[in-house]
């Protein structure tokens, strides 16, 4: 009997001290939960932004790469046609993230593309550097999909896509 006062006891004195945990349990548990939401969003809008200029870099470089080839040589259809398939994939790729569109894997598509199209440009044959028409490219491969891009023709300049400013002095690179 004197157990089950003592327990009594105890269940009255610690009845607050668990209010209080349980209370801190739930407003750390929200604030979490903010923070967490908070952190995701401002990483999708990164990434996401990320993927869009990669994406219009890519556009880029092939509405450019058609409008010389057409011009230069009408023997080029393999590269046209290439560069033609990489532009649609890139107008069709998703603007939203679908749970049915597996957007990574289009994602690897398009990069494969586009590995494709520096690889048939180049005149080394290699996706590495090459010129054609006064105009050259390189491209750098970190196996992370790095890409490093300059088109120059008649003293303007193109460069690839730059994520943050202390990169756009170096060319654009970009990891994912």
């Amino acid at each position: 009997m004197s157990k089950d006062f003592n327990e009594a006891l105890d269940d009255i004195n610690f009845a607050e001290q668990r209010r209080h945990r349980q209370m801190g349990f739930t407003r750390g548990y929200s604030v979490g939960e903010e923070a967490g939401w908070r952190d995701g969003y401002v990483f999708g809008i990164r990434k996401g932004s990320q993927i869009s200029a990669e994406i219009g870099y890519y556009q880029g470089f092939t509405n450019a790469w058609i409008a010389i080839l057409e011009k230069e040589d009408i023997h080029k259809q393999r590269k046209l046609t290439a560069l033609r398939t990489l532009l649609d994939m890139t107008r069709n790729f998703p603007k939203t993230n679908l749970l049915e569109d597996d957007t990574i894997q289009k994602l690897g598509r398009v990069r494969a593309k586009f590995k494709q199209c520096a690889a048939l440009i180049t005149s080394t044959g290699g996706a590495d550097s090459g010129s054609f028409g006064g105009s050259s490219w390189t491209s750098m491969d970190s196996g992370q999909g790095t890409y490093s891009g300059t088109y120059s023709a008649a003293g303007s300049s193109v460069r690839g896509p730059s994520p943050n400013p202390s990169t756009s002095s170096k060319g654009g690179e970009m990891s994912f």
